[in-house]
């Protein structure tokens, strides 16, 4: 996703950094990509090879690279607050007084381990209070999260909701030819519908329920990072999949079942629905205010008897799947076009630069920002 934003900024005339962590990245280390560039700060990743938790800490010559940038930027755009890179990131915009952009995906992530749980909320306690606080605005991607944001601290008159859309010209109904293709090319079968579900193997996305709802009649694909036991016939794991071939990957799918707790508007859905394939996912009251129901997506509840309903109700009738797969595209078309990402995200920037440039004409501010 933030590849997709910096390419677009890229295009809208705009200079943008990307600043990333990497194993063995070299501090300051730079590649330019579709037009923006990319700056790999060496971080020690010990936690995540013990825990599986990412928590990347960075060398005292990384946070000088990163100040640097910092100093140069006339916006900075922070993605998430739980990790130390965003930490130092949020600080040196204080330090520096560069305005700050943050964007929320998720309010907070479910774990097993007690202490991880308790780790979470120090930090959302601490710097998660004081990054809403200074943030010039703070972006979110469903209600779920802006109700946690101004639980945190956050002005609400400062908080935006930006869906994350997607390129509904790349993501589109397939033909028959390429769906068949596509099967060929994951290895799935063509003999029976296949229902797809998207998304790291954890219980929050509900992947256990999808398993348990689908039969030897209908064969069941899952993507998603993870670890998956005793895997049967009719079910492929195919383990993480590259963003660039999900495209082909939905083009394989008979239907989309993303029972996910309390995650409304994910990417994985609107890529569904742009690519006409009928959905069927978790009710949610944020589906329902922005005018998404039946047809569009059919709902259902987190259980596997109620998911084997729905698929076999979608499945069992032809006529319903092509309604369901139109209206779907044409919510997409609608409502989950990158193209107003892309601009509803522009109009924080210079929301967040124009107190600094109180002197200069709009105009002026909107032209050439430079964003990290």
């Amino acid at each position: 996703m933030a590849a997709d934003l910096a390419s677009a900024l890229v295009r809208a005339g705009h200079d943008v950094t990307v600043v990333t962590t990497g194993r063995s990245a070299e501090t300051g280390a730079h590649e330019v990509m579709d037009g923006y560039r990319i700056v790999r700060l060496s971080a020690w990743n010990g936690i995540e090879e013990r825990t599986g938790i990412p928590f990347p800490l960075l060398s005292p010559s990384a946070l000088e690279v990163l100040h640097q940038l910092i100093c140069s930027a006339d916006v900075v755009h922070v993605h998430d607050f739980l990790y130390p890179p965003c930490h130092a990131g949020i600080a040196l915009t204080a330090l520096t007084g560069r305005p700050l952009v943050l964007s929320l995906h998720v309010a907070r992530v479910p774990h097993t381990n007690p202490l991880t749980q308790l780790a979470q909320g120090l930090i959302a306690a601490s710097m998660g209070r004081f990054a809403v606080k200074r943030a010039a605005r703070v972006i979110v991607h469903n209600e779920n999260v802006a109700a946690f944001a101004e639980k945190l601290g956050a002005p609400p008159r400062r908080i935006k909701l930006v869906r994350t859309g997607v390129s509904v010209s790349e993501f589109t109904p397939s033909t028959h030819k390429e769906k068949r293709a596509a099967l060929v090319r994951f290895g799935l079968p063509l003999d029976r519908p296949v229902v797809l579900f998207v998304g790291r193997l954890v219980p929050k996305k509900g992947y256990l329920q999808v398993i348990e709802a689908t039969s030897p009649d209908i064969h069941l694909a899952l993507a998603g990072s993870g670890s998956l036991d005793g895997v049967v016939d009719h079910v492929t794991w195919l383990g993480p999949v590259a963003r660039g071939k999900l495209v082909e990957l939905y083009r394989a799918a008979s239907v989309l079942v993303a029972p996910y707790d309390r995650e409304p508007f994910t990417l994985v859905l609107q890529e569904a629905m742009a690519s006409g394939i009928p959905v069927i996912t978790t009710e949610e009251a944020e589906y329902h205010a922005a005018g998404l129901g039946f047809p569009a997506v059919k709902f259902a509840r987190r259980t596997s008897s109620a998911l084997r309903s729905a698929i076999d109700e979608v499945m069992g009738d032809a006529s319903l799947a092509v309604t369901m797969a139109r209206a779907a595209r044409r919510y997409a078309e609608e409502n989950f076009d990158k193209r107003l990402h892309v601009q509803a995200v522009l109009e924080a920037y210079v929301t967040a630069v124009r107190p600094r440039r109180h002197h200069a004409r709009e105009g002026d501010a909107e032209a050439g920002l430079r964003h990290h």
